[in-house]
């Protein structure tokens, strides 16, 4: 279902670290992650010189790799080298705790998380979909920065007192007792698991636990929304039909009466529905260092971590989140059918 990109976009990168445009190779080639499917009809009130008609659009529901988590243990290193940038601004405050035994088979582990805006809305018209919901990510922009969040992310005493926190088997990765790699909270960047790839998938979930709620007492920019939400897309300026797709505007061609006239990008809205996400329905799709092309959920399978293990110990993963809209149509809206 998605279209080629080019050449440049599919080039590799050496083992461990990638780049912006192996991000997008890798997420063009996940069609079983996006599971686009058709589920029902949006109604749409349309009224013109005193006549009024009920006009019909498609609700789809998708999955979008929104944000993309890279998991490592030095302020820095990121592996996402053109995000690189952004903990390396805090290095005074970085790097891992000393008391740390980083080797495999100790149980304490610690991980930077950066959470960082998926680059797809910059390419968006490259995946030959014919419907999809609009991503509210910004791309390549920096949700959260674990050595940003200092004080939080390296000490538990802030959020001990949660009963998330004291309660044990509330909030865990994985089926509690049996076959748990950890729990969300306390959510900092100390984990308590022998595996080093289910210690970065636990860090992970922590950080997107924080970045995916508004009102955290945390150094970070809230993302996304759970509800319900009408959303305008466009950009009035924008000169021709390409220009205007690519802002989400619908291109009007110049009125026949008026063959002089250039044409205009109109705004158009699209409704939206996205469900809250938790380490239950979270899809993640690994970029590095193995890179896959199906998603899952952490905590589904105990020996998941066998073949995924990092030499260095740096991690990336796409978190893809669950979108449901009605296809821009004209008029007010007034309400939507189920298939």
């Amino acid at each position: 279902m998605l279209a080629a990109l080019p050449a440049a976009v599919c080039a590799g990168a050496p083992a461990q670290e990638f780049t912006t445009a192996d991000v997008l190779a890798r997420s063009a080639h996940s069609t079983a992650c996006l599971d686009w499917q058709v589920v029902g009809v949006c109604l749409w009130l349309h009224c013109k010189y005193g006549r009024c008609r009920v006009r019909t659009t498609p609700r789809v529901r998708h999955y979008l790799p929104d944000l993309v988590f890279t998991a490592y243990g030095h302020a820095g290193d990121s592996p996402w080298r053109e995000t690189r940038a952004f903990a390396a601004a805090s290095l005074l405050g970085g790097g891992s705790h000393p008391g740390v035994d980083v080797r495999e088979g100790h149980s304490l582990r610690f991980k930077e998380v950066d959470a960082i805006g998926h680059p797809l809305p910059l390419v968006r018209n490259r995946f030959d979909v014919p419907y999809l919901c609009r991503s509210q990510a910004k791309p390549l922009f920096p949700y959260f920065i674990s050595a940003l969040d200092l004080p939080s992310w390296r000490h538990a005493a802030l959020e001990a007192a949660r009963p998330e926190s004291v309660t044990p088997g509330l909030r865990e990765i994985g089926d509690w007792p049996a076959h748990s790699w950890g729990a969300v909270f306390p959510r900092t960047g100390f984990v308590r698991q022998p595996e080093d790839a289910k210690a970065a998938a636990v860090a992970v979930q922590r950080a997107c636990d924080i970045v995916t709620q508004p009102g955290q007492a945390r150094v970070y920019a809230p993302f996304g929304y759970a509800g319900h939400r009408r959303v305008e897309h466009g950009d009035p300026a924008a000169r021709g039909a390409r220009a205007c797709a690519d802002s989400g505007g619908r291109w009007s061609p110049p009125s026949p009466l008026e063959p002089a006239a250039a044409g205009r990008c109109r705004k158009q809205a699209q409704l939206a529905w996205l469900p809250p996400i938790n380490e239950r329905n979270a899809r993640w799709q690994m970029l590095s260092p193995r890179p896959e092309r199906s998603c899952s959920r952490f905590g589904a399978r105990a020996g998941w971590a066998a073949d995924r293990g990092s030499a260095d110990g740096r991690y990336a993963w796409n978190l893809w989140r669950r979108y449901e809209c009605c296809i821009p149509g004209k008029g007010r809206y007034i309400g939507r059918q189920s298939l």
